[in-house]
């Protein structure tokens, strides 16, 4: 009997031993899952400020008046160009373009040759607006003409330095013969925020 009991004393005590292994085991799972759901989020978390920031630097470095710059691009591509005209080339571009100082300048392009007279291009531009995104109007096309296939000098001071000569529009196998003018949207002045192109 003796021994039946202490034979039962040690299989209580082993249960018991199990038992306490198993609570131990069942709280490492739980705190191991614990901690795995904490590290996602704090992954989580850390990608959303990570990518928040991206953004605000992204737009802080022109995102905004990249915007700016497709809207302009989509309002100038509607504009009816003479029917005697063909485009040669098309040039774009924003940041400080001209002056000095903490602005935005847009400006957008197309140099065109055409057939019979300046005063007949020079009339129908002269009845053709741009819708400007960038103050809500509209606003007519300026255009100037090519003398011996060159700007005239006395022209350059409207355009952007990249922009002011024949040979920044054209091949250096044009045909330099041809009657050619440019018409073109220049809209100066705007808030330059931190873009680092127009500071």
């Amino acid at each position: 009997m003796k021994q039946a009991g202490e034979q039962a004393k040690k299989s209580e005590q082993a249960r018991e031993n199990r038992g306490q292994r198993l609570k131990c085991t069942d709280f490492k799972t739980t705190m191991r899952k614990r901690t795995q759901v904490q590290s996602i989020a704090i992954f989580i978390f850390t990608g959303a400020v990570i990518v928040g920031i991206s953004c605000c630097i992204a737009w802080s470095l022109g995102l905004s008046n990249n915007w700016k710059m497709w809207k302009v691009n989509h309002a100038s591509a509607q504009i009816v160009h003479p029917q005697n005209t063909v485009v040669i080339s098309q040039r774009q571009d924003l940041g400080l373009l001209i002056g000095n100082g903490d602005h935005c300048d847009f400006f957008v392009g197309q140099m065109r040759s055409f057939t019979g007279s300046q005063q007949s291009i020079t009339a129908f531009y002269a009845k053709t607006k741009i819708w400007n995104p960038l103050n809500n109007s509209r606003q007519s096309i300026d255009i100037l003409f090519l003398e011996n296939g060159e700007i005239v000098q006395s022209e350059r001071e409207f355009l952007p330095s990249d922009f002011d000569s024949a040979s920044k529009w054209l091949s250096p196998s044009h045909n330099r013969k041809q009657k050619l003018y440019i018409a073109y949207f220049f809209d100066v002045g705007h808030d330059a925020g931190t873009d680092i192109r127009c500071l």
